[in-house]
């Protein structure tokens, strides 16, 4: 049995869980998949690595993090991946997240990254301090979700990423402020420069995505984040899933990078109501 001390099987986001992530835009879980499907996670993972080197070029001698992610279309093929696209408790949550029914979801893009685990490495090996954000900030709803599944225990040993609380909240304020200007330097609105020098260099302040083997985190909009430092040596196995809100004439890059055969093969893995997630 793989065992885990963070925590069991969650059914859905508590209303306290759903504010939170309404205003923090982060979200960790606890273990949603069986032994069995862990397992067959792992080798289908090291399947996928194996199958697609990092190139010579991008092999960074500083093993910062670095190497172009995989997505979907190389790992389409995979059954013990594909199906957790209709995971239930992880759907449970991302529909809480947005606010919407289930069957109002579908799935965009997946992703496997690849993390740099040649030598220990620090912030100071890197050209920046890591905080970044992958969406710019609005005053809209959370149109679409992230869901990280971990197919190995995920601590900050292993380099999960540190969220920066507040970061949603205090974009949102500046927004409304009509103050929503950037650092000159680092490109940075000032409240989010605050923040980070509030946390500083302080391994305790902010909130981890550390989550077993099994579990995950789910996360959206425009958190600031940043990787940890690896200091275990283990890779950071995981997997993920994007979801957004259906809507006429979607599209997507999941769309764009599966052909319709593979479309085909992959809902023979996905339960038959929830074809939805990828027939669109």
């Amino acid at each position: 049995m793989i065992e885990t001390h963070i925590g069991d099987y969650p059914e859905t986001l508590t209303d306290e869980q759903i504010a939170f992530f309404d205003k923090q835009s982060i979200s960790t879980f606890s273990k949603v998949m069986s032994d069995a499907d862990i397992i067959a996670g792992r080798f289908a993972y090291n399947r996928i690595w194996d199958a697609n080197p990092v190139n010579p070029e991008d092999k960074d001698a500083s093993a910062i993090p670095g190497g172009q992610s995989m997505t979907i279309k190389n790992f389409c093929h995979e059954a013990a991946l594909v199906k957790h696209i209709a995971n239930d408790y992880s759907l449970k949550m991302v529909a809480a997240a947005l606010h919407a029914p289930i069957e109002d979801l579908v799935y965009v893009q997946g992703w496997i990254g690849r993390q740099g685990i040649m030598r220990q490495w620090d912030y100071e090996d890197w050209y920046w301090d890591g905080w970044h954000q992958d969406d710019s900030a609005n005053l809209d709803p959370f149109s679409h979700c992230n869901v990280w599944l971990y197919f190995n225990d995920c601590t900050r040993e292993e380099g999960a990423t540190q969220a920066l609380i507040n970061s949603c909240e205090a974009q949102r304020q500046e927004i409304y402020a009509g103050k929503a200007e950037r650092a000159e330097e680092e490109g940075r609105p000032d409240c989010i420069e605050k923040l980070i020098d509030s946390v500083g260099t302080d391994p305790e302040k902010g909130s981890w995505a550390e989550a077993p083997a099994g579990g995950g985190f789910i996360w959206g909009g425009f958190l600031w984040h940043r990787i940890s430092p690896n200091r275990s040596g283990k890779n950071r196995t995981l997997v993920t899933y994007e979801y957004e809100l259906r809507s006429p004439g979607k599209e997507s890059a999941f769309k764009e990078q599966v052909s319709a055969e593979q479309k085909q093969a992959m809902m023979e893995w996905l339960p038959e109501n929830r074809h939805h997630l990828i027939d669109y």
